[in-house]
C-alpha cells in the first residue's frame, strides 16, 4: 500500500478513530512497505493519519483532496524517507495513553517534523525530550478587538485566537449565536481567497466575555485579524491591538456592511480604543464623530496590508455622511388645505406634547393631518439625533450612505401588530415601534382594530418614557419618549 494509495481511499472512506488504528494494524500485519522494515508501521500510522487530517480540513473548502494529497505527500514523504525517526515515534505508541492521545500525539510529531524539514535539508532528526517544548513550537495565541449588540448599546468583545497542535479545526466559544459560529466558514474561505489561508492546527477562537450573549456577523473581520496574528501571518502590534474590527466577511474576502456600527463605534470610544475599521459601506453612519481613528476597508487583503504595515486603510471622509432629509412618506404641513379645525388640534399637540386622536369618515384626512406632524416638530437636538441614529443603525433601518438623522421619526404600524412588535421583544431583544418612534411620531391608524393587550402595552412607554424588555439572559431598557396619535372611523351605529 502507496502514500498515493493511501490519498485515493481516504476520498471514499470516511475514517474515524477505530479504522485508523484497525489501518495501522493491517499495515504492520503485512502491508508491502515504503521505507525500511524497522520503521514500516509508525511510518505508515504516521501518514495515514495525516492524510485523514488533511481530507478533514480541505474538504469543506473545496479544494480537490486527491490531488492536494498526491502532490504534498509524495514530495514530504521522499524528504522523510532517510530520516532516523522510528524511536521518536516508537516512544509515543508505547506511551501508556488511550488511542485518541496516541493520535494526537502522532500528529503533533509530524507537524514538528515538517516544521523542522523547512531549515534541515540533510541530518538527522532529533525530538525534543521535553514535551513543553514541542508545544511550544505550536502554540499561539493573539487577541483583537470586535463588538456586538446588547439591546440598542454596543458592546466590546475581545477576541481571543489560539493556535495549538492537535487534530486540525477552528471552534468559536463564547456563547456565540448560530450566526456567530457560521463565521468559521466565512472566515476559512475569506482567508484563502484574501492569500492567507488558515493553519491545519486546532484553533480556538473565544469570544469575551463569555457571559453575555453574542450574535450577527460583525465579529467576523474580528475574527481573521486574530487568527492571521496567531498564526505569525501578521504582526500584533498597536494596528491590532489599537483598533476595534468590524464587518462581515463574504467568501470572496470582501467586507460587507453590518447593523449597529455606530453604537458599537461608540462602545470602542468608550473602552479606550485608538479607533475601529468599519465596513466601506458603513462610513457614512459614523463620520460625523471626532475624536477617534475611523477607518474602512473593503477587503480582507486590504485589512492583511494595514495589519502587516505594508499600506494604510483610508480614512473615513466627512464628505461620505448625508444628513437624512426626513422621514419617508412625510407630508408638508403648509400644502394642507382646508381642515382647520384639526389643523389647530395638530398644531396644539405638537407645541405642547400632547397626544392627539383623530375620528372621522374616511377619506377625510386623518392619515395626510399625521403625516404632517414631524415637519412642524422643532429640530433634533444633536444628542438627540445621535440617540435616534443609533436606534435606526440597530435596527437595519438607517439608508445605506446616510448619516446623523435630523428629521424626526414616523412610524406607522399595521393593526395586526404584536404586543412584541409595537414595544420590542424577542429571545434577543430588539426595539419595537415604540422605540424606532423615538422623538418622533407614532400613528396607529384604525385604532379600535388593534388588539386590546397591545393597546395596554403602550401604558408604560407613554408614562416612562422608555420600555423595560426582560428576558433570562438580560434586561434591557429602550427610549421610548414619542407623540402618539391615533385615527379611527366613527362606530358603524352613529350612522
Amino acid at each position: 500500500m502507496s502514500l498515493i494509495d493511501v490519498a485515493h481511499r481516504m476520498k471514499t472512506v470516511k475514517l474515524d478513530e477505530d479504522q485508523v488504528l484497525s489501518w495501522y494494524l493491517a499495515v504492520r500485519n503485512g502491508s508491502s512497505a515504503l521505507v525500511t522494515p524497522e520503521v514500516q508501521a509508525e511510518w505508515n500510522l504516521a501518514w495515514v493519519l495525516r492524510a485523514w487530517m488533511e481530507l478533514r480540513w480541505f474538504a469543506d473548502s473545496g479544494e480537490d483532496f486527491g490531488e492536494r494529497a498526491d502532490r504534498e505527500i509524495g514530495i514530504i514523504g521522499a524528504r522523510l524517507t532517510a530520516l532516523p525517526i522510528s524511536w521518536a515515534l516508537a516512544r509515543i505508541l508505547q506511551s501508556p495513553t488511550d488511542i485518541s492521545q496516541r493520535l494526537v500525539r502522532i500528529w503533533e510529531f509530524v507537524i514538528v517534523l515538517e516544521h523542522r524539514l523547512r531549515d534541515i535539508s540533510s541530518a538527522a532528526l532529533v525530538m525534543p525530550q521535553d514535551k513543553s517544548s514541542v508545544e511550544g513550537a505550536l502554540l499561539l495565541f493573539a487577541s483583537a478587538s470586535s463588538a456586538t449588540i446588547a439591546g440598542i448599546d454596543g458592546v466590546v468583545v475581545r477576541v481571543e485566537v489560539d493556535v495549538a497542535g492537535g487534530l486540525p479545526g477552528l471552534e468559536i466559544v463564547g456563547l456565540a449565536d448560530p450566526s456567530v459560529r457560521e463565521a468559521r466558514h466565512r472566515v476559512r474561505s475569506a482567508l484563502h481567497n484574501a492569500g492567507a489561508g488558515l493553519p491545519p492546527r486546532r484553533i480556538t477562537v473565544n469570544l469575551s466575555p463569555a457571559s453575555l450573549h453574542k450574535e450577527g456577523p460583525q465579529m467576523d473581520v474580528g475574527i481573521a485579524a486574530g487568527i492571521l496574528a496567531a498564526s505569525g501571518q501578521v504582526p500584533t502590534g498597536p494596528r491590532l491591538t489599537g483598533y476595534c474590527f468590524l464587518g462581515e466577511l463574504a467568501l470572496d474576502g470582501a467586507v460587507r456592511p453590518v447593523k449597529g456600527v455606530l453604537a458599537m463605534v461608540l462602545a470602542a470610544a468608550g473602552a479606550g480604543l485608538k479607533g475601529a475599521v468599519v465596513p466601506r459601506e458603513n462610513q457614512g453612519e459614523v463620520a460625523f464623530l471626532s475624536g477617534l481613528d475611523l477607518l474602512a476597508a473593503g477587503s480582507l487583503a486590504e485589512l492583511a496590508g494595514f495589519l502587516r504595515g505594508a499600506s494604510d486603510l483610508p480614512m473615513v471622509e466627512s464628505g461620505v455622511a448625508v444628513e437624512h432629509a426626513g422621514a419617508n412618506g412625510t407630508v408638508d404641513f403648509a400644502d394642507i388645505r382646508g381642515q382647520g379645525t384639526a389643523k389647530r388640534a395638530i398644531e396644539v399637540s405638537c407645541s405642547g406634547g400632547h397626544n392627539v386622536l383623530m375620528s372621522g369618515p374616511p377619506g377625510a384626512g386623518k392619515s395626510m393631518l399625521a403625516r404632517a406632524m414631524p415637519g412642524i416638530l422643532p429640530e433634533l437636538t444633536q444628542e438627540e439625533s445621535l440617540v435616534v441614529t443609533r436606534i435606526h443603525s440597530v435596527a437595519g433601518i438607517l439608508p445605506e450612505g446616510q448619516g446623523l438623522v435630523r428629521a424626526r421619526p414616523f412610524r406607522a404600524p399595521h393593526h395586526t401588530a404584536t404586543a412584541s412588535a409595537l414595544v420590542g421583544g424577542g429571545v434577543s431583544p430588539r426595539p419595537g415601534e415604540v422605540t424606532l418612534a423615538h422623538r418622533g411620531v407614532l400613528f396607529l391608524d384604525e385604532l379600535p382594530l388593534f388588539p386590546p393587550s397591545v393597546l395596554n402595552a403602550l401604558r408604560q412607554p407613554l408614562e416612562d418614557g422608555e420600555t423595560v424588555v426582560t428576558r433570562s439572559r438580560a434586561t434591557h431598557r429602550f427610549p421610548s419618549r414619542f407623540l402618539l396619535a391615533a385615527a379611527m372611523n366613527p362606530c358603524p351605529c352613529e350612522a
